[in-house]
């Protein structure tokens, strides 16, 4: 098998893996920026390590379901990134709810909330932007591709192609 051929298997047979490594990444600098905004706020580090480790599993629960890792392929930046900060607020506004009802983050200084809500989206954005760039240039050069067969000769068929055909890297 050519190294063409075997580079091609790779990132077009291993979507999942892909997406798994976003999700952690995405959970993980959710954790990392929690932890880095309440150090620098001078909060108590075992109760925002704790505290951080619960974010990070409501992350991947709520991006999960939030559609985040969804193929975007057909989808403008705007809108994946519109997306996210919908993802992130309903985030926010569970966070807000739980600290209400068992009253976790009293411990926390709200100084370091404030700046982790509102670091880890726009550090998200710029991650998903990086990520759109990459996947161009890897698709650019025949990696990631999928190939697409459009049945009949209707116009929104017709639309559909000429799409496709005005926006190769998709």
């Amino acid at each position: 098998m050519s190294v063409s051929k075997l580079n091609q298997r790779i990132f077009s047979g291993n979507e999942s893996f892909f997406l798994l490594i976003t999700r952690m990444l995405d959970a993980g600098a959710g954790y990392i920026l929690f932890l880095l905004a309440m150090n620098i706020v001078g909060g108590d580090a075992l109760e925002a390590r704790k505290t951080g480790v619960m974010v990070f599993g409501i992350i991947l629960l709520i991006f999960h379901f939030q559609g985040i890792y969804r193929s975007f392929r057909f989808t403008t930046l705007r809108y994946e990134i519109r997306k996210i900060f919908s993802a992130c607020l309903l985030l926010f506004f569970f966070l807000i709810i739980m600290e209400y009802m068992l009253d976790g983050f009293k411990s926390l200084p709200q100084k370091g909330l404030l700046m982790w809500i509102v670091c880890w989206p726009l550090l998200l954005a710029f991650m998903r932007l990086a990520y759109r760039k990459m996947l161009r240039a890897i698709r650019q050069k025949g990696f990631n591709q999928k190939t697409a067969v459009i049945v009949g000769e209707s116009m929104a068929g017709i639309k559909l192609a000429r799409h496709i055909q005005g926006n190769a890297w998709t």
